[in-house]
């Protein structure tokens, strides 16, 4: 019924496990880094859109004042 199990000794990392742990470190900092990038990118391309939002929204107020006003 009961079963023995083997008792493994993990012991410390490989070097080869030492070596794919900092290559995933350096992924993860890598990647990090484009996602901090994309994120700027982003915030360029939103304050712009909201830039020419209020440029047309300036524009087509101002139309509609002058309609209003010619009639």
């Amino acid at each position: 019924m009961g079963k023995n199990y083997e008792k493994i000794d993990l012991g410390e990392d490989t070097e080869e496990q030492e070596s794919g742990k900092n290559e995933e470190k350096k992924k993860d900092e890598k990647l990090e880094n484009e996602l901090k990038k994309i994120k700027k990118e982003n915030e360029g391309i939103r304050n712009t859109a909201f830039s020419v939002l209020a440029v047309c929204s300036t524009i087509i107020a101002g139309t509609v004042v002058e309609t209003v006003i010619f009639l």
